[in-house]
């Protein structure tokens, strides 16, 4: 039978990778990440801010990533993020800025602050990555030095990674501990336990497996997750629903723009607009305009008997332009 649970929703993620009883998946998920961006790597953790699902019960807004501190004193956070929008980037800065500042009581020695890596697992396309992952620090601006080492933010864009995933699924190519976890969160929700796929069975996985397989079997758990999953599709309609409201409003605006501009420019068709729907009705306004003018140039004349040949010469008008009555003078 399918787990049928997502491991990457905020209170999965955080059991996983963020409890006090399986101190094996941070460590591994960590290294995996170290590993990958060629730092130095984790031996021991000590949570920060432990797994407790009563918080996820009371607060629906509880705070969901993960802290760690290693033996060298480094501060890791840790981040499943669903959905990006335009503030992920600032998010990302305050919330590092946050663990980094904390780190101090007011009169402490600057030489106390250790370098703070935030990690952030990104479910959506990240539109600065070029690449699925990414490590982003102070540089100056030739980008040959960097201000200091403390800060590092690192992005894993999953759905970037995810487009070669049915090639490394066929060839069963995982060529890094990162790889085989970016296939665990796009995968797992299918998998049945004891039977993981050979390239991703091993002592790890299988503990994920059977921490996931808790949400399916213990009633409060369950509760725990479809509550999560409940308000994470509150959050993706609210964003849908923002957005296109906005793109709404923009062509409500452009149409209402077009329309007033085409009044005005019936009236003063040199006047310049200052909005992208007025410019556009006021173009029409001044053509319409010097189309009558012309017409009307070309009524007078003919009224005054001119020849047609004159006319046309003259205004641009000819015969068919003008009323049966006229054109036929």
């Amino acid at each position: 039978m399918k787990l049928g649970i997502n491991p990457m929703i905020d209170v999965v993620f955080k059991k996983l990778f963020g409890s006090i009883d399986h101190p094996r998946l941070t460590l591994s998920l960590v290294n995996a990440v170290l590993a990958q961006i060629e730092r130095p790597l984790v031996e021991t953790v000590e949570l920060l801010n432990p797994y407790e699902a009563g918080q996820f019960l009371s607060d629906r807004d509880a705070v969901l990533d993960i802290k760690v501190r290693d033996q060298q004193g480094r501060v890791i956070q840790i981040e499943m993020q669903m959905v990006v929008n335009a503030t992920l980037p600032r998010r990302m800065l305050h919330n590092w800025s946050q663990i980094y500042t904390g780190q101090l009581a007011k009169g402490d020695d600057w030489r106390l602050l250790n370098p703070v890596i935030s990690i952030w697992f990104v479910r959506e396309r990240f539109p600065r990555n070029r690449n699925w992952l990414e490590t982003w620090s102070p540089r100056s601006q030739d980008g040959l030095r960097i201000l200091h080492d403390d800060l590092l933010v690192v992005t894993v864009d999953l759905a970037c990674w995810k487009a070669n995933l049915k090639t490394r699924l066929a060839e069963s190519t995982f060529d890094a501990a990162l790889e085989r976890w970016n296939t665990f969160f796009w995968l797992a929700e299918e998998w049945e336990p004891g039977a993981l796929p050979p390239a991703i069975s091993n002592p790890e996985f299988e503990e994920a497996v059977a921490v996931m397989k808790a949400f399916t079997l213990e009633d409060k758990e369950r509760d725990l997750y479809e509550r999560r999953l409940e308000y994470q599709r509150e959050m993706n309609q609210f964003r849908y629903e923002r957005e296109t409201g906005w793109a709404d409003a923009r062509n409500e605006g452009r149409q209402l723009g077009r329309e007033e501009g085409r009044e005005e420019g019936h009236r003063q068709g040199r006047e310049e607009g200052r909005q992208e729907g007025r410019q556009e009705g006021r173009q029409e306004g001044k053509s319409e305009g010097a189309r009558l003018a012309r017409l009307e140039a070309a009524r007078q004349l003919v009224e005054k008997g001119v020849a047609w040949d004159v006319v046309t010469l003259a205004t641009g008008v000819t015969p068919e332009d003008l009323p049966d009555s006229l054109g036929a003078t």
